[in-house]
């Protein structure tokens, strides 16, 4: 086969794509936004503007005029008179530089571009909803670089005289200041993100702002110190408030950040953009979004949800004793000294020698003071790192103070640290077995009383109802009881049983118990990725043959009757090429009319990037009832 050959470009090819490429460079910079762009335009406007003015003058008389022109002026200042040299200079300006034929021209020029500066301004004006004053403003900065203005950014907000400002209101190109405690977040027109630290070295103390990049936020560097309350239930019921928390944050400043005087507040600038990058602006079906600019809006994030969270979980996870003092070392010498003394009385009342008492129960519950509670909580590795992930880190935090309702402590929980200590007594494997069993026992009796005994009540109840339907509605019932159990596993993310299944499957199955002379043959195909073979498809292919369409499956009707046969086998087998199929062989299965269905299945392998077709045949009798089709692609 004869291999293509493509022409090589010339040399002149090559140096005209190298012209061409330089032109289009050139024309992109010119016609760019970015402030050199604008000063080298602005330039070029008024040395054409110049250019023009001076040829329109020049034209006015041709050599000879110009000459008798200065002879009159110089014939005049030769006379000494000042007053005369005045007025005729002026007469000599208004003629020339002033003259309506200049005029004429310059108006020719000037009116069609204030015309088309004035279109263009309604224009930008009504694309972005602003005042034709602020977008009148924007091109001359745009275009010219002509009349930048500059936005201050002081204490992590917008300078509020700088609100209606172009470069707030649209974007660049313009400069912004940007003072020691603050930063400033602004967004280009590609969607990236730049982030403005303190401009005190920066020349006039001023960053560019280039073309179209508008303001997204600005960032606070300071140290934040906050506090609140929170209010939650120990594990043992009681309501506890934690009382003056206070703590200190601040962006996150990186590893081993160093203070300046230049940069008194240090700072990770992607920890910015992660806070600024996860801002969600919350949207409701039927409501407007807001229409205010983001940097209006405070940045969300803080220490305010973490430390609620923290907290919360602390005191539901712990009984008060756990965090209140209870029970010191003192007390539990006490309590061992006299388990001790009761032991021995026991000895000597049985008649026995020594001393056998094994460690005494009666023991201190864990206690968490507050220093280890802050620690604990806020000072570990995992905490941080969640912190440095939102782009914020934790200076200090204090605990505060707990508070508990007067009516309830101590009266009321100086008897329920009682029951704590004979429940300690009480924690033994035999006791727990035995609460275990009567809870369980108690449980079943209840579940018996609400199915299926109230439930035939009340279906029994509702009118007129037959036999059936009170045993349709009573599978209604085990079936939503099921689903209910279901939904449960799947809400804590956990598997559901095989038990669940299975009686999710039987019960569903048996509301057909209309047993009548239509069968079907049924399939379902499930698929997982294989364990062994990296890129297979392990495809389960269910087959049954069913008096009623099953549930999950899908059905095809079948013409057969049992006639008067009392049990018949079946054959089921299934065949494909270019994979494999587990098990080979046809299964037999044997069917009674009263039952609803005989089920199997096969498991085919497919190879990565490979298809088959799998055959189902399902005969009785050497009589194929069903000639299934099952295409399956890995």
């Amino acid at each position: 086969m004869a291999i293509p050959v493509f022409a090589q470009p010339s040399e002149f090819d090559r140096a005209l794509a190298w012209a061409r490429g330089i032109v289009e460079s050139a024309l992109n910079w010119v016609f760019s936004l970015s402030h050199s762009a604008g000063q080298y335009r602005n330039t070029v406007r008024w040395l054409g503007f110049g250019l023009l003015y001076t040829y329109w003058v020049l034209t006015l008389n041709n050599l000879d005029g110009w000459i008798s022109l200065f002879a009159t002026l110089n014939t005049t200042s030769s006379t000494g008179d000042p007053s005369v040299l005045i007025m005729q200079m002026g007469i000599f300006i208004f003629s020339t530089f002033l003259h309506p034929e200049v005029l004429r021209h310059v108006i020719a020029v000037v009116a069609p571009y204030m015309l088309i500066h004035r279109f263009a301004a309604i224009y930008l004006a009504d694309i972005f909803e602003k005042e034709t004053s602020v977008a009148s403003r924007f091109i001359k900065q745009a275009a010219f670089a002509e009349d930048y203005l500059t936005v201050r950014v002081r204490a992590g907000r917008l300078l509020e005289s700088n609100y209606d400002s172009p470069i707030v209101q649209i974007g660049g190109p313009g400069y912004v200041t940007v003072e020691l405690d603050s930063a400033a977040v602004f967004e280009r027109p590609d969607g990236s993100i730049r982030v403005i630290g303190p401009t005190t070295k920066m020349p006039h103390g001023r960053a560019v702002i280039d073309d179209f990049e508008r303001l997204r936020q600005c960032i606070d560097l300071r140290d934040i110190v906050d506090k609140q309350e929170i209010t939650s239930r120990s594990k043992d019921g009681i309501v506890v408030k934690a009382r003056d928390i206070q703590y200190s944050y601040s962006i996150y400043r990186g590893e081993n950040a160093k203070k300046s005087l230049d940069l008194p507040y240090p700072f990770d600038e992607e920890a910015i953009k992660k806070m600024v990058k996860g801002v969600v602006v919350p949207v409701s079906p039927g409501k407007q979004p807001q229409r205010t600019p983001e940097w209006t809006r405070p940045l969300p994030g803080g220490l305010f949800v973490s430390i609620n969270i923290e907290f919360a979980n602390f005191i539901n996870q712990r009984g008060l004793s756990e965090f209140f003092s209870s029970i010191g070392s003192p007390e539990e010498d006490a309590l061992r000294q006299r388990a001790e003394k009761i032991h021995q009385d026991a000895q000597a009342l049985a008649g026995q020698d020594g001393y056998n008492l094994d460690e005494s129960p009666l023991k201190a519950i864990p206690f968490t003071s507050r220093p280890n509670l802050a620690e604990a909580m806020f000072g570990s590795a995992a905490f941080k790192n969640f912190m440095k992930g939102k782009g914020l880190q934790v200076n200090w935090i204090g605990v505060g103070t707990w508070e508990t309702p007067n009516e309830i402590i101590p009266e009321n929980h100086l008897e329920a640290w009682k029951t704590s200590l004979e429940n300690l007594r009480l924690g033994g494997s035999e006791q727990l077995n035995r609460l275990y069993n009567d809870s369980r026992a108690s449980t079943l009796i209840q579940r018996i009383n609400q199915l299926p005994i109230n439930a035939y009540y009340v279906l029994t109840q509702q009118g007129q109802k037959t036999d059936e339907e009170i045993v349709d509605g009573l599978f209604e019932h085990y079936l939503g009881y099921l689903r209910g159990v279901s939904r449960y596993f799947e809400d804590h993310q956990q598997k559901i049983p095989e038990n669940i299944n299975t009686a999710l499957e039987a019960v569903g199955l048996l509301l057909y118990h209309d047993i009548g002379s239509d069968y079907y043959a049924c399939i379902k195909t499930t698929s997982r990725s294989d364990v062994d073979i990296q890129g297979a498809i392990a495809y389960t292919i269910g087959v049954a043959f069913s008096a009623r369409p099953l549930p999950g499956y899908i059905p095809y009707s079948v013409n057969f009757d049992f006639k008067d046969n009392s049990e018949l086998e079946f054959l089921i087998a299934a065949n494909t090429f270019n994979a494999t199929l587990n098990p080979p062989g046809a299964q037999k299965i044997t069917m009674k009319p009263g039952e609803l269905y005989i089920h199997t299945q096969f498991q085919v392998i497919l190879l990565p990037g490979t298809s088959a077709d799998v055959l189902i045949d399902i005969e009785q009798n050497q009589q194929n009832l069903a000639h299934l089709l099952v295409p399956l692609t890995a």
